[in-house]
């Protein structure tokens, strides 16, 4: 009863805005073209969506203006006009709405409909960025950065890195990390580094991922880092104990240590960290701080690889194949494999796992 009475009311409504529309009211016209883009009331329908945006564009609605020059960008072939989605996108743009400033400083960018051109790409999304239009924000950052459109000016790109960062932009949280571990257009401040990098890894960056490791040839960095690392690792904190880990295995700023290394990955495996539980899997499997036990190694993997983890799915694959630490079964390692190779792992590990009775052939 419900979804009749709201049919009823839609339809009342796209027949009082149609009967406002036809003489002329721009607002009824952008309205109805909405309705008929997003299908509310009437059949979805694009083409027709057009008609009506059109008619309240002419008439100078920036909104209708701004989905206009989205759908021209965006619509099949029979719609898709670049020139005519930049055409519309600088009319709404020109009258200050943001979403066409930016996508119209994306044109810019890529050279879509216009040639390229990253000053006017800089301007656009200067324009949208004051507005507080993140991905544009992140843009002008881009531009400052690479000195594209605008002259190389690191302050000026870790402001607005820092301004679309505080809005959980990953991808700007990990280059603000990169500039605090650098010491561009900011002091060199490895504190931040890592609490940006922190946030972004934890968003899944693969990035931002890597430079947590903090893999440098600069002794003090590893010094600090490592300190850094206690301090949180101590309060629990299961990034920090996965850095930690990594830094006693590798003996970066701190003496190579496997069994502090092997204590701190099962710090951070035990609250279901699923990188630290492939590290302890790789610990038990390798000997490393611990005596070898395949066993373990796989209980390990299982933990990570039934959490998506796809490097620990394929060492579980191998071990199933070979039957270390757990009964051989090549169904089982045919599904691990498969799930890893479906996220793009390839081979794995350097191990040469001896296949128990069953077949001669070998993984590769």
């Amino acid at each position: 009863m419900k979804k009749i009475l709201i049919t009823i009311l839609l339809t009342l409504c796209c027949s009082n805005l149609v009967f406002a529309a036809e003489p002329g009211d721009p607002k009824a016209q952008y309205n109805l073209g909405s309705m008929c883009e997003n299908g509310k009331g009437v059949p979805r329908d694009r083409n027709q969506a057009m008609v009506w945006y059109i008619k309240a564009a002419e008439q100078g609605d920036n909104w209708a203006q701004a989905n206009l020059g989205y759908l021209y960008a965006n619509g099949k072939s029979d719609l898709k006009d670049y020139k005519q989605s930049v055409y519309w996108f600088t009319k709404s743009a020109k009258q200050g709405n943001v979403w066409a400033q930016a996508n119209l400083g994306n044109m810019f960018k890529n050279g879509e409909g216009v040639t390229q051109n990253f000053k006017q790409a800089a301007y656009w999304h200067m324009k949208a960025a004051k507005q507080g239009h993140a991905s544009s924000q992140y843009n002008l950052g881009m531009a400052y950065y690479k000195g594209q459109g605008v002259a190389r000016n690191y302050k000026q790109a870790a402001h607005w890195f820092t301004k679309v960062a505080k809005k959980k932009d990953v991808d700007a949280q990990t280059q603000l990390g990169h500039m605090f571990r650098k010491g561009e257009g900011v002091s060199q401040d490895f504190k931040q580094a890592v609490y940006w990098y922190k946030k972004a890894a934890k968003q899944k960056n693969i990035y931002a991922q890597d430079n947590f490791e903090w893999v440098y040839d600069d002794g003090y960095a590893y010094r600090y880092a490592s300190n850094l690392y206690a301090t949180a690792a101590e309060q629990g904190d299961e990034w920090a104990q996965v850095g930690l880990g990594h830094m006693y295995k590798n003996g970066e700023g701190v003496p190579r240590d496997y069994k502090k290394a092997v204590y701190w990955f099962t710090r951070a495996a035990e609250q279901k960290d699923v990188d630290a539980q492939f590290y302890l899997g790789n610990m038990f499997r390798e000997g490393k701080g611990v005596p070898q036990d395949y066993r373990k190694a796989a209980r390990w993997y299982t933990k990570a690889a039934e959490q998506g983890h796809a490097k620990s799915q394929a060492e579980l694959g191998y071990m199933y194949y070979a039957g270390n630490g757990v009964t051989q079964n090549h169904k089982v390692a045919y599904r691990w494999l498969g799930l890893a190779a479906a996220k793009g792992d390839g081979p794995i590990s350097t191990a040469i796992y001896p296949v128990a009775d069953g077949p001669s052939s070998t993984l590769k």
